[in-house]
């Protein structure tokens, strides 16, 4: 069974990948982009072992 921590977490890091998403298909066209799209890759391969 999941702690509550570990549900927490799961969450922060569901939310935060949501925002990032969110930015990329309401933002820009440009360089921020590929900056959301690499900051998103980032934060995948933190959150996976």
């Amino acid at each position: 069974m999941l702690e509550i921590g570990s549900l927490i977490g799961i969450s922060k890091t569901f939310l935060e990948t949501f925002s990032l998403l969110k930015t990329l298909i309401g933002g820009t066209r440009d360089s921020s982009s590929a900056k959301v799209l690499t900051d998103l890759r980032d934060k995948v391969d933190r959150s996976c072992p």
